[in-house]
């Protein structure tokens, strides 16, 4: 299967100084309801949270509403993720978890490779990887100190607690949701504005590099099963 087109960079609108909204991919795991839901309040927040505020506005593409082929194979379903991966302008990656998701680890080698700009948002308290020190993140140390990376950590079990009493458990849910998606804003519009390590037609070559290596002939074969290729 080959990978979707790659859309263009966002440009301006002709009849607007102000420009396009970013894409920002939201990455992170949707394998049952409660983080399926999660990612859409994610979505919905951070983009009430750019409208709201002054700066560039912000539409989020959600995994689970991918153009994925009917009946898709493994490599369908990663070659489809990689597509929307270079098409955005920028990933939020859901780092939760005592582990992470290795498709969302895989999701940022490649954006870092492209020289996307991220955000690693963590909502999880508890702590893990093998980093120590002050400016120590939890999760292994090859994940930490990518150009054009923010962290974010949000400790949510913490809030949720501190806010009992504040109103009703809507309320208290959609008030976490708006100050994370408030603090992931901010880190967005910070990486979007830094200077990108790649430039003109040295950007383009190694995203279409990016985008070549994940194409398998043998992904649509019969069973779905990729081959190694020659």
């Amino acid at each position: 299967m080959a990978l979707a087109p790659i859309p263009s960079p966002v440009d301006a609108s002709p009849v607007s100084s102000a420009p396009a909204p970013a894409r920002v991919y939201l990455a992170g795991t949707l394998f049952n309801v409660r983080e399926v839901s999660g990612n859409v309040e994610l979505a919905e927040a951070i983009e009430a949270a750019a409208a709201a505020t002054e700066g560039r506005a912000i539409r989020c593409v959600l995994p689970q509403e991918l153009p994925f082929p009917a009946q898709p194979s493994p490599v369908d379903i990663r070659n489809t993720d990689i597509a929307a991966v270079l098409g955005a302008d920028a990933l939020v990656l859901q780092f939760d978890g005592l582990e992470l998701d290795s498709g969302t680890v895989a999701e940022f080698m490649l954006a870092k490779a492209a020289d996307i700009p991220c955000v690693l948002l963590r909502t999880d308290i508890r702590a893990g990887g093998d980093q120590s020190g002050p400016d120590a993140e939890p999760w292994n140390l090859m994940l930490s100190g990518w150009p054009r990376t923010r962290t974010v950590l949000v400790p949510s079990l913490l809030m949720w607690v501190a806010s009992a009493g504040t109103g009703t458990r809507a309320e208290r849910l959609a008030a976490l949701y708006a100050e994370t998606a408030r603090r992931t804003v901010e880190a967005l519009r910070d990486v979007l504005c830094r200077p990108p390590l790649l430039r003109g037609e040295e950007a383009a070559t190694v995203r279409a590099w990016v985008a070549r290596m994940s194409v398998d002939t043998a992904a649509s074969s019969p069973g779905g099963r990729a081959r190694q290729a020659d």
